[in-house]
């Protein structure tokens, strides 16, 4: 399969990856690499103390598509 990227907006790149990684996820091969799982324990860690935030996806998707 080929894609013209450069024919394609700024939502349909989006999309297609948002569409690339819900596959992926479904996929029972796809596992989550050591050195990542460290990064998100020190993120939840941070989350715990007050050192970070969340932001809401609904959000920053549509800041992302407005653009």
């Amino acid at each position: 399969m080929t894609i013209e990227m450069e024919r394609l907006t700024t939502i349909e790149k989006i999309q297609i990856m948002e569409e690339l990684w819900n596959d992926l996820s479904r996929n029972s091969e796809f596992y989550m690499p050591q050195w990542h799982e460290k990064i998100l324990s020190v993120r939840e860690k941070e989350l715990e103390v007050g050192e970070e935030k969340f932001l809401d996806w609904d959000k920053v998707r549509k800041e992302l598509l407005s653009r």
